[in-house]
C-alpha cells in the first residue's frame, strides 16, 4: 500500500466485512434452527395425522373426543402451513 493510503477507509471496509460475516453466520444459524423446528413440527403433525387416520379408518370418529377431533384439525392446518413454508 502506498504512503497516502486512507487507513480509516481500510479499517471501515474491514469492519463492514466483519459485521456482514457475523450477520451471515447468525442468519445461517437461525435458518438451521428453523429447519430443525420444521422437521420437529412435521414429525408432530405426522404422528397426530396418523392417529387421526387410524380413527377415521376404524370408523371411530363418532366416539372420538372433541380434543381428538381438534387435534386432527390442528394437524391438518399445520401440515398445510408447513407445506407452504417448504
Amino acid at each position: 500500500m502506498s504512503a497516502d493510503t486512507d487507513w480509516s477507509a481500510v479499517a471501515d471496509s474491514v469492519y463492514r466485512d466483519f459485521v456482514e460475516d457475523e450477520r451471515r453466520e447468525k442468519a445461517q444459524q437461525h435458518l438451521e434452527e428453523l429447519q430443525e423446528e420444521i422437521e420437529r413440527l412435521n414429525e408432530v403433525v405426522a404422528a397426530v395425522s396418523d392417529y387421526a387416520d387410524q380413527l377415521a379408518y376404524s370408523g371411530k370418529w363418532a366416539n372420538a373426543s372433541d380434543e381428538q377431533i381438534e387435534q386432527n384439525r390442528i394437524a391438518l392446518e399445520l401440515r398445510s402451513i408447513l407445506g407452504e413454508i417448504e
